[in-house]
């Protein structure tokens, strides 16, 4: 860039000043009238080092009769940077201190003599400021340009930066600074801020719902006036990546619609957007869970959930995350879904405390290594989880179920044409319809607290109409499935808008509720597989020898196992095979039934445990699960 800042002069006029920006310096040249060049000064972007040489600038412009008075000369000195203020700016030095090739600071002695001392050889100055709005606190950029003169800014928390620990982190990054001057140098950076005028701006470290009814995705702040590109601090790359956009609106419904005929997969996308209602309409978080045998779609309908607001690779957790990660993965998340996948691998007490830590919506209490305590953090989302097993068990079945919808088997039904449409589709566009999302709640945001109770009504008297011995249970879950159908109902407005096909959010809310409150009022999950178990083997019992003298009577394929007046035992396959067909998961079955001790244990003479009991039949040692009897038990 090449310009000239006094502006009754054309190009031909000398004397002038001209100034040309190379790189992260700036070159600032007096020309006299002859054009010659008679100064010039080279100073970097961002510093106003050289100050002196300034002061010099000033001299020469009036010597040579560049300005008529001090008002033109102001306004030269002040116009010389304008075309280039947001990158360079001269900035006051406090009275005490002086900036020369290094920062000094100036004292009088007895006699008036100014008494210098240097403070750093490096200087470092603050050009922005940031509100962090999560935190309610205040962070600086300090920067400065290091041996190599290349720029380097260091953001740190504001007490950080007035802290011993938070210099030496600058000196870390390559400035010149002595521990023993920390204190000086704090001082140096209090006086620079307050009599500077700092840019400031907002930064933000969690998404969702922020003042103003603004809404954060990633990188960037929805409102009902603009979208526009925001700060985030202390968040994984992978998190904001993950919330970033590509393709069209038009894409994703191609790539979408024959996934989106299944019901089940379009509950998935009502979860997804159900997740911002949760803090508008004051309710609780909770976890969707679709478990069943593997290559059923239950992470593929995961998947389209989340890729709504952005990419489904980078948004999934695994579950042997931590917990205190977690934790993390929810409050960066809140007002958002989150997604962690295979829960069968992680251990039950495992899962049992991520179905409470997401319903809590609050962090464990952690104190600082300095001493007091951390920010609690907290939440408000949809966690969808996936597993070959349910992810309740009977022995914590009701508590947790008023946390957890669980459904079966992903999809419902065999679609490998619309599952392999998505996949191909979903690398190619995702991220496009959240902002429509937020935008349709805003519109709503007066009325959204009428249409919650209405469809809350409606889940209660169905709720008393399906079980009425629930003790006040199916109630509660109303308001989950309520505002689940809300955001089923933004998300099939979304679509119509859209010019996709639209369904009737409620009823297939409804018919999820159904099956719902069918489960809470049996007996309990495993004791409704036992008594589906006896009633099969009561119509097999020919299959099952009663005395080791029928063996002689029996091939091996007409036989099941054995039983007696206290158990049943039966090979495996065969007891997969009845409680699968009976709509049962059989390791939630098995995992129930070993708590209960409607199973045993086998113990060999090692000590050693095992499922499964060894027996003799048709000259092979076979393996059986033994299954006792009421009478037995």
């Amino acid at each position: 860039m090449k310009s000239t800042f006094i502006s009754k002069l054309s190009d031909e006029e000398y004397p002038r000043v001209e100034s040309n920006v190379k790189i992260k310096n700036v070159c600032i040249t007096l020309y006299d009238i002859d054009k010659k060049e008679v100064y010039s000064i080279d100073l970097p972007l961002g510093f106003w080092k050289g100050i002196k040489d300034l002061e010099m600038l000033k001299s020469l412009v009036q010597k040579m009769n560049v300005v008529k008075n001090d008002t033109e000369l102001t306004l030269l000195m002040s116009s010389i940077f304008s075309e280039i203020a947001e990158e360079y700016d001269i900035k006051k030095v406090p009275d005490g201190f002086e900036v020369d090739g290094g920062i000094y600071s100036t004292d009088n002695d007895k006699y008036g003599n100014v008494i210098k001392k240097l403070i750093t050889h490096t200087p470092v100055w603050v050009p922005c400021q940031y509100y962090n709005c999560d935190t309610d606190n205040m962070m600086l950029d300090l920067a400065f340009y290091n041996n190599r003169n290349k720029l380097s800014i260091v953001p740190l928390p504001q007490k950080d930066a007035f802290q011993r620990r938070g210099i030496m982190e600058v000196s870390a990054h390559g400035a010149l600074l002595e521990e023993s001057k920390t204190g000086a140098m704090i001082n140096w950076l209090v006086n620079y801020i307050h009599y500077n005028n700092i840019p400031l701006h907002h930064v933000f470290e969690r998404f969702g719902w922020k003042d103003n009814l603004c809404f954060v995705s990633g990188d960037r702040m929805l409102s009902d006036k603009k979208t526009e590109t925001v700060k985030i601090i202390n968040v994984p790359l992978k998190s904001i990546q993950g919330l970033e956009r590509l393709g069209t609106t038009d894409e994703w419904i191609k790539y979408t619609t024959k996934l989106l005929h299944h019901d089940k997969a379009r509950l998935k996308c009502y979860a997804a957007c159900t997740a911002p209602l949760l803090k508008l309409l004051n309710q609780k978080s909770f976890i969707l869970h679709d478990y069943g045998e593997s290559s059923t779609g239950k992470t593929k309908t995961s998947e389209l959930g989340m890729s709504i607001w952005g990419d489904p690779s980078k948004l999934i957790m695994s579950s042997f995350g931590t917990t205190v990660g977690k934790e993390r993965l929810a409050t960066i998340f809140t007002d958002l879904p989150i997604f962690v996948d295979e829960t069968s691998s992680a251990s039950e007490d495992d899962n049992k405390a991520f179905i409470y830590l997401i319903a809590n919506e609050t962090g464990k209490l952690r104190g600082l290594k300095e001493g007091g305590l951390q920010e609690t953090a907290n939440w408000k989302t949809i966690a969808f989880t996936t597993g070959e097993a349910p992810i309740t068990s009977d022995k914590s079945f009701m508590g947790m179920s008023m946390r957890t919808i669980e459904i079966y088997g992903g999809l419902g039904a065999h679609d490998k044409e619309a599952i392999d449409e998505f996949k191909i589709g979903v690398e190619k566009c995702y991220g496009v319809l959240g902002e429509h999302v937020i935008q349709e709640i805003i519109n709503n945001y007066k009325d959204l607290p009428a249409f919650y109770n209405k469809l809350n009504e409606k889940f209660n008297t169905l709720a008393t109409e399906l079980n009425t011995s629930l003790n006040g249970v199916g109630g509660r879950a109303a308001s989950m499935f309520a505002v689940l159908s809300l955001g089923g109902l933004i998300f099939e407005e979304v679509m119509e808008k859209l010019g996709g096909e639209r369904k009737d959010a409620p009823v297939i809310c409804a018919n999820v509720y159904r099956e719902y409150i069918n489960v809470m009022a049996q007996s309990g999950y495993s004791s409704k597989a036992y008594e589906h178990f006896m009633s099969w083997y009561h119509t097999k019992e020919k299959y099952f020898l009663h005395d080791m003298m029928e063996l002689d009577t029996k091939g091996p394929y007409d036989t099941y196992g054995n039983s007696t007046d206290e158990y049943i035992d039966i090979f495996p396959t065969v007891l997969k095979d009845v409680l699968e067909k009976g709509g049962f998961n059989y390791k939630r079955v098995m995992k129930d039934w070993t708590e209960d001790k409607t199973t045993e244990i086998y113990t060999d003479k090692n000590g050693k445990e095992f499922s499964t009991f060894p027996v003799y039949f048709f000259n092979k040692t076979k393996k059986v699960k033994r299954i006792y009897t009421i009478q037995g038990v």
